[in-house]
Formats: structure tokens, sequence, C-alpha cells
């Protein structure tokens, strides 16, 4: 029977390996394959050899007369002279679909930061690990950038970017049809990993498309779970310490345990009850190893009232906050103000105004407005003072104009509340039924826009901004008095805005609260005079539209553009 033989041989001989021989094609496959098998969780595939596949690639290559192991030795001697490779399995053989596969796209190392960090897969829908696992150790976890783990491993980057391109509005997603050959476009035309992939992915789109497509646009959340990196956080001996999807939350969950290890490793770094630069160069990051893993801290100066404290803090969020925050005390303390002095630039009536509308008393208004002095001062210098050279020219700038500008300050802030003050005054006139909901909300908004802090909040180049947003009020009543339905129309569309914006910042990490995140909150104000007092004008450009995009953006932890 030699069809009979000649399929036992193929299938026993070559497939099984139920001979004996020593062709280096045979140990060749038999490790290739069983490295193919092993992929099988990273590619998310049960079956991943196609033994049928494989038979027929033998069947094609092998001539019809080689019925046994004798005659495929005399075959062969002859034909690998002439192709060596004709018998080595490919990925493309194995895999039922054609589908070629590599091992380099689904890799056992995750490299970022001068990190090497294994990574694991699972193919199990019902499991919390379910995808892709990257397991980090416990002392390196602040040293990772969660955005980069977005834009997963080469093997799942396809599938990726098509959940998102998925994840559009209906008009814009059949502009990519087929979605499976966009995906593959998408991935092709990155190049280099995206820093940011909601922004990256919507540039390229827009370029393919042929309609602009918005970061906003592209739902990130809706990525199946199994698309999202899960982090395995774990201690020196292994075990898993803490389990998550979300990279940032963990640094949250284990800050403070991260935090008191890494300063054990820097023993003797922190110092507190500072009151000059008196330590000569503040380096901006620690680099060391603890049980052969590297460690990072970050230095920083940190404000504790009438002194400063050198501190090992774990992001560079937090570093340059609280740095900020540390160079205005020294600042502040080798450069001091006589708040007598500003006190006197105000009229008694002003000082009257602010003492009746404000709800801290004049002193704290004063404090105040010099924090913001000092914060403008700090702004103009550039970069963060490191060393005493640097610090001393802030200080020769702070005695220069520190005073004047504190002045200018605390007499815009006796503006602001006069302004306030004719405000609240009007809103008792607002007496009608159909006003009393405007006026409820007129007096909370001026409540907020001048709470306590709100000068250093804001900012001496934003004040006279805030004189017009209180100006605005004026307007705003006297249209309320004139047509309250209207008003109250105006208003719902603001508080939408509003709510949604307060909402959305509560669910973030506060290390994520960026300066374009807060500026969300001006382009709402901006929106009120729009919509209350046009007359008064706006500092830009602004819409509902734009500012429900921005509040996508900062929900989906993208960059927020800008016009």
């Amino acid at each position: 029977d030699v069809e009979g033989a000649r399929w036992f041989f193929i299938r026993h001989a070559l497939m099984d390996g139920e001979w004996t021989t020593h062709h280096k094609f045979v140990t060749a496959n038999r490790e290739f394959i069983a490295d193919v098998r092993l992929m099988a969780d990273r590619v998310r595939r049960g079956n991943l050899v196609d033994d049928s596949a494989v038979f027929a690639f033998y069947d094609k290559r092998v001539p019809a007369s080689v019925v046994s192991a004798r005659h495929f030795d005399k075959w062969w001697k002859d034909e690998r002279r002439q192709r060596p490779d004709l018998l080595t399995l490919t990925m493309e053989v194995l895999t039922n679909d054609g589908r070629s596969l590599s091992a380099l796209d689904y890799p056992e190392v995750w490299v970022q930061a001068g990190l090497s960090l294994t990574v694991s897969y699972l193919f199990d829908a019902s499991h919390e690990q379910d995808g892709v696992t990257v397991h980090v150790p416990f002392m390196a976890l602040n040293q990772l950038d969660p955005s980069a783990f977005w834009w997963q491993v080469p093997g799942l980057r396809v599938e990726v970017i098509e959940a998102l391109i998925r994840s559009l509005p209906k008009q814009f997603r059949r502009l990519f049809v087929p979605i499976a050959d966009t995906a593959q476009r998408v991935v092709a035309q990155f190049g280099e990993l995206p820093h940011d992939l909601p922004t990256g992915l919507a540039i390229v789109l827009s370029e393919i498309g042929g309609e602009r497509i918005a970061a906003s646009d592209i739902d990130v959340g809706s990525l199946p779970d199994h698309l999202r990196v899960t982090f395995s956080v774990e201690n020196s001996s292994g075990s898993c310490i803490a389990l998550g999807k979300d990279l940032v939350a963990l640094n949250s969950l284990l800050g403070v345990d991260l935090r008191k290890a890494i300063v054990d490793t820097f023993r003797g770094v922190e110092r507190a009850g500072i009151v000059s630069w008196d330590f000569g160069e503040l380096p901006d990051v620690l680099d060391g190893h603890r049980d052969g893993i590297a460690v990072r801290g970050y230095l920083t100066l940190l404000d504790t009232g009438e002194s400063v404290s050198i501190r090992v803090v774990t992001n560079r969020e937090l570093q340059e906050r609280s740095m900020r925050l540390g160079v205005r005390r020294l600042l502040l303390i080798t450069v001091p103000i006589s708040r007598k002095a500003l006190d006197r630039n105000l009229s008694n009536q002003i000082k009257l105004t602010i003492a009746r509308h404000a709800r801290v008393s004049i002193a704290e208004m004063t404090n105040d407005c010099v924090l913001a002095a000092a914060d403008f001062v700090i702004s103009e210098h550039g970069d963060l003072p490191r060393d005493g050279t640097s610090f001393s020219v802030l200080q020769s700038a702070a005695r220069n104009k520190l005073a004047d500008i504190a002045a200018m300050a605390l007499g815009d802030v006796g503006m602001i509340f006069s302004e306030a003050a004719l405000a609240r005054l009007r809103v008792e006139d607002l007496t009608a039924a159909a006003a009393q909901v405007s006026a409820n909300e007129i007096l909370a908004h001026l409540d907020r826009l001048l709470a306590p802090g709100f000068v250093s909040a804001s900012g001496t180049f934003r004040l006279l901004d805030v004189h017009r947003y209180v100006q605005a009020v004026n307007k705003r009543i006297d249209k309320v008095m004139v047509d309250p339905l209207n008003d109250r129309a105006k208003a719902r569309e603001i508080n939408v805005l509003e709510n949604r914006y307060a909402s959305t910042l509560a669910a973030m990490e506060r290390s994520a609260v960026t300066t374009d995140v807060v500026e969300i909150r001006w382009m709402i104000e901006e929106l009120r005079v729009s919509f209350f007092a046009q007359t008064l004008g706006t500092s830009r450009s602004v819409s509902a539209a734009k500012i429900n995009r921005a509040i996508d953006q900062m929900a989906a932890g993208g960059i927020l553009e800008h016009e």
C-alpha cells in the first residue's frame, strides 16, 4: 500500500518524530512547533498549529516516491544541497489562516526607562489577567510612563487601533471601512510610538479620512480589557502585592509605602527647618539600586509654613508642584515684605468693602496677593532654581519687583470687590419669583469666583479677567430683570458644562490635574461672558462644543488642543 505507507511516513515520522534520524530540519522543526504552541496565549488562539497545513506542507515538497525513512534519506541526501531550507517550517505554514506571526511581536520583556520588565500572556476571558501582563518591581513603579502602555505589544497594535476606530461616532467610522485594513495602514504609518495615543491616532485618521477627527472623538475607555495592559506590582521575592490596569491608580495606592522605601534607599538626604539656601546644589533626581532593582527618587523643597524642607518624592509631577511652592516660601522668608505698607495703599472704602464681602480678613487677602506676586516673579525668572547662585538671581528680582507687583494685585482686588459689592447689592432687587433661581445662582457664582485664596489660585496676570467676569455678572443682572426665563435657558447650558467638568475633575488623580485641565475652568468663565455680557468681549474664541471636547480629552488623559 504505497499511498498508505507514504501517509504513515509523513504523519508519524516527519510530523510526530517517530523515527531515528539526525537531519537538522527535524530538530529545528520540533523546537519551532514547541515554541509556537507556547505562543497560543500570546496570540489569543486555542489551536495555533494546523496539523492539516503541516501535512500539506510535507506532502507538497516530498516526492511521491518517498514512502519510508530509507527512501527519504536517499532523496534528501542530494536535495538538501540544492535547497537546504525546503523542509524548514515557517509561521505562515503553521497557522491555519496563513497569518504571519512572529515571537518578536509578542515579546517576553518590556523595555522602558532603562528597565527590563517581564511580560506574560494569558488567553482566558474569565480571568482578571486576560491579555498582556507586565510584571513591575515595586521599587520601579514610579519610573514608568503610563501613556506608553496604551500602544501595547506589536502583535496587538492593529487590534487596538481597530477597536479605537470602531469607537468613533458613526459619521466618522464610515470613512474607514474596511476598518481592519485601515488599522493595518495606521500602524504602518505611525512609525515611532505616539506619546499620546488618542491625539496621535486622531492626526493620522484625519489625514486618511479627509475630515478632521479630534482626540475627543476616540473613546479609549471602550477598549476591551484584554487590550489594556495589566500591571502586576511585585515585591523583591516576586509576590504580587497589587494588580490593576491603571498605573496612576497603582502609584497612588502604593505611593506612601513606595516613598518610605525610596527614602530608606537614600538615607540622610532629607532635611527640615531650612530658612535660607544653605545646602548647595539640589539634585533633580537620585538614582540608585536596591535588591538589584534600579531606584529613582525626585528631590524637592517642601513648604512647611515658617520654613522649608528637603524631601524625596516619587514622581515628577509631585516634585514640580512642591518645588514651586517650596521656592516661593523660601523666597518670601528671605525677601520679606511689609504687609502694613501694602495695606496703606488701600482706601478705607476699599478696605471696608473687602472686609464686608470677602470671606477672609484684610491681612489674609494681602498675604494672598503677596503669594500671587511671588508666583509671578518666579514664573518670569524661568526654570526653578536648583542651586544657590540661581536662587540669588531670583532673590534680586524679588527685591526689585515683589512689593510693587503685590501692591498692584491688591489694588486690582479692591476694584474686583467693589464691582462684586455692587452685584450683591443689585441681586437684592431680583425679587420676582421667576428670578429667584438666577439670583441664588449669581451669588453662588460670586462665592466660587472670589473664594479664599482666589488671587494666588488665579495668578496676578488673570486678575483683570476676574474683574471682567464680575462685570459680566452685573450685565447679567440687567438681563435677568428684563427676561429671567431667557437667563435660565442660558444658565442651564453653563450648568451642564460646569457639572461635567466638576465630576470629571473629581475622578482624576491629583497628579493628572495639569495647567491645561485648570484652563477649562477659565474657558467656562469666558463662555459666561459670551452668553451674558457680549459687549465686554472674550479673551478667546469659545463655545460649548469646544469646552465639551476639552473635557472629553481631559477625561481620556489626552493633551488638550489649543487654537
